[in-house]
Order: C-alpha cells, then sequence, then structure tokens
C-alpha cells in the first residue's frame, strides 16, 4: 500500500512538474546552442580558431596585462583592447615615468583603482598598440608549481583514475605563449589547463589570499616517460608525475596575465578550449572542475610533508620553509579530451601474452608498457613535429606552439 502511494504521489508530481521540465530542457537546449555560437564565433572559417580577436574584461571586473620587449628590455602594458591582431593600452613604463618589467611589483606599488586610474589619465605618449605576436611571456614566475591532476570528471574517466583528484609538483621554467615545443622522441600531449599565481608568499596560517593573478597554460606531458615512472598501483600518489611532466619549455603561458577582483567568481566564468591543427580537443567550462582553488590550497598545507623522487633527488610542493612562494603557479588540471585515454583491454592481452612467452626479465606491467609505447609511436597519434597546439579563451589570451623534435 505504501509503494503504490509512493508511486502515485511521484507520478502526480512528475505530471504537475511536467511544464517545469519542459521549461528545464528548453533552457539547457538554449544553452548548448549558445555554447555551439559561442565557440563558432572563436574560430575562421577553414575551422582554426581565431587567435587575433579576444573579448577582454572590463576594468572595473578585470586588471590585464601584457609584456612586450622594448630594445633589450621588458615593459608592461595595461591593456585595453586586443582585436585584429594588434593589441591596444598604457604602456606603464611611460604613463608612470620609471622602468616598469613586472606586472606584480607595479600592482602592489600603484593598488588595483590606482591602475584603473591610469587607463583614464594616461597621456597620449604612453597610449601603445602593438602586434600580438610581439606579447612574451607577461611574468616571470619561479620554477617550481603546484598542479592538481584528473581534477575534471571528464579526464578523471579517459584516464581511468576513479580516485583523484590529487597533486603533484610540476617543476620547469615557463616560456612565452609562441615559444616552440620539442618532443624529445617521446610521446608529447597537451594539457590546456587555467593557473592561479601567488602574487605574495602564503603560510598555512594565513587566510586566503584577498588577490590572485590568473594565466593560462599547457601543461605539456611526455607519456612515454610518464607511465614508466608512475605508480601503476596507486596514481594519485602523484609518483612520476614530476618527472613525466617537467622537460624543458613543457609550461608556455598565455600572451595575458589577469588581476580579477574577484578570482573565484572570474574563473567559474571561463572556458577552456584547445586546438590541435585546426582541430577542436578540448572545450569545457572551468566550473566544471572538482577542487576549486580554495580546496587546493587545502590539499596543499595536507602534503607539505609529501615527497617525490625526481631525477635522482626530492621535491615537495612547499619550500624549506613550508611555505608557498609568491610567483608559484597553481595548476588547476586539464579537461577531458586529451591524447591518453588509457590503456585498452587488447593492449593489456598483447603484453600479457609477450611476458608469457619470454618477457618474464622485466615485469608484467612493463610488458603492457611496451606494447601501449610502441602502438602509440607506430600510429602517431601523439603531437608529431609541425603540429600546432593552440589554447585561445576570451578575457585571458592565446597560447600558440609549433611542436618541433
Amino acid at each position: 500500500m505504501y509503494r503504490r502511494r509512493e508511486v502515485a504521489v511521484r507520478e502526480g508530481a512528475t505530471i504537475c512538474q511536467l511544464p517545469r521540465r519542459v521549461g528545464r530542457l528548453l533552457s539547457i537546449v538554449l544553452l548548448c546552442v549558445g555554447a555551439t555560437f559561442a565557440v563558432a564565433a572563436t574560430v575562421r572559417a577553414d575551422g582554426a580558431p581565431d587567435t587575433d580577436t579576444i573579448e577582454l574584461a572590463s576594468s572595473d571586473v578585470a586588471l590585464t596585462f601584457a609584456r612586450i620587449r622594448d630594445g633589450h628590455a621588458r615593459t608592461v602594458v595595461l591593456v585595453t583592447k586586443y582585436a585584429g591582431a594588434m593589441v591596444e593600452g598604457v604602456d606603464l613604463a611611460v604613463a608612470l615615468d620609471r622602468h616598469v618589467n613586472d606586472p606584480i611589483i607595479t600592482f602592489f606599488d600603484q593598488g588595483y583603482e590606482g591602475l584603473r586610474h591610469l587607463l583614464d589619465t594616461a597621456p597620449a605618449a604612453a597610449r601603445v598598440r602593438v602586434p600580438v605576436d610581439s606579447l612574451r611571456r607577461p611574468i616571470d614566475l619561479l620554477d617550481r608549481h603546484i598542479a592538481a591532476g584528473t581534477n575534471y570528471p571528464e579526464h578523471q574517466g579517459e584516464t581511468d583514475v576513479t580516485d583523484g583528484p590529487f597533486l603533484f609538483s610540476k617543476q620547469v621554467r615557463a616560456t612565452g605563449p609562441y615559444a616552440p615545443v620539442a618532443t624529445h622522441g617521446g610521446l608529447l600531449d597537451y594539457e590546456v589547463e587555467l593557473a592561479f599565481v601567488v602574487l605574495d608568499a602564503l603560510e598555512r596560517s594565513d587566510a586566503a589570499p584577498q588577490w590572485m593573478g590568473l594565466l593560462l597554460c599547457n601543461d605539456y606531458t611526455d607519456r612515454e616517460t610518464l607511465v614508466r615512472n608512475i605508480n601503476i598501483d596507486d596514481v594519485p600518489s602523484g609518483d612520476g608525475f614530476t618527472t613525466g611532466k617537467s622537460f624543458e619549455g613543457y609550461l608556455p603561458l598565455g600572451s595575458l596575465f589577469v588581476i580579477p577582483r574577484d578570482y573565484r567568481a572570474f574563473a567559474a566564468d571561463l572556458t577552456l578550449s584547445l586546438w590541435v591543427n585546426g582541430e577542436l580537443r578540448q572545450h569545457t567550462p572551468v566550473s566544471e572542475h572538482i577542487w576549486n582553488i580554495d580546496r587546493v590550497f587545502e590539499q596543499t598545507w595536507q602534503r607539505q610533508a609529501k615527497r617525490w623522487q625526481h631525477r635522482g633527488g626530492e621535491v615537495r610542493l612547499l619550500d624549506a620553509r613550508d611555505t608557498i612562494n609568491a610567483r608559484t603557479l597553481l595548476m588547476m588540471g586539464t579537461p577531458g579530451g586529451t591524447v591518453f585515454a588509457g590503456i585498452d583491454t587488447g593492449q593489456r592481452v598483447r603484453g600479457a601474452v609477450s611476458w608469457l612467452f619470454g618477457g618474464w626479465s622485466r615485469s608484467l606491467v612493463d610488458n603492457v608498457l611496451d606494447v601501449y609505447v610502441d602502438d602509440a609511436h607506430s600510429d602517431r597519434r601523439y603531437l608529431q613535429p609541425g603540429d600546432t597546439v593552440t589554447i585561445r579563451v576570451d578575457r585571458m589570451g592565446v597560447i600558440e606552439n609549433e611542436i618541433t623534435e
């Protein structure tokens, strides 16, 4: 009796809610259509992304910086327009009548409202217009960063990691938005990511910072090195990730550096997109991540004693004083759509057969990995010399890398 009544109530509720559900369905359809048009608006007729024009945030929402080379020096531009393959803005060195080569130092010196005021009052001599391909690495960073793995559900699914997210250390010098990236003979994979920039050093006792910067980055990975070094029984331990992701040139930054007034809300409104040779491979709203920035901070402090082996030494997330240093990136993970999509059943079977018929000098896992790596090199599924990888995100800028040997 109770079950029948429960079913009847549910059916009645379903009938009563039908108009509301139809409305929700229409809303979802309209959102999907809107998203499709949004992607279409960012690409050219040939399918390649339009990297010449980027929508910028208004200055009441965020300050947008770029850095160009002026002779042998670098100078900072407070950007007001990014269109027609040209960037317009205020040359802060001219506006402030002194050498300016770092957005973070200038932000703390002038403050958010002081820089907004400069946008309105800068003399004509400080107004500049430069080609987008003159933009360089927008800020200087440390060479050790905190990165989140499998922080998007779709990427968890394609990599068969069900107990993430997790953290690891990426140890490499950042390069500029148009720097070439070498395969080094490995299995080179791409990962579009949004990264937060720590502007001032943080200790565990500190509250969440008022200000953080934002950058795009491409977390390039040599999957061959990575799968040879991970702990196959405990992938979320992060073992091997530093080694697979810390080759020279494997961290190009976006063309713009952004300091939002509200970095949480700003990040949640972004959508990450990546193309390979004009083919859209990744396209996901940042809001779909599992850990937000506050959770990444929390998890970082919980792992302050964690150490990983890396090229004969040990690495960790924090410095020797258990501090997150200024100019550290907090890399928020990549969505689905990477080249790596797990090791399939056929490869596991072939690896097991290889092990049974003469491969016992090495582990079963190594035999399976041999099959995967050989297949991947043969079918050239990973990035190849001559490929072009492009990241384009409104409000955040562009990364475009030619792949070399």
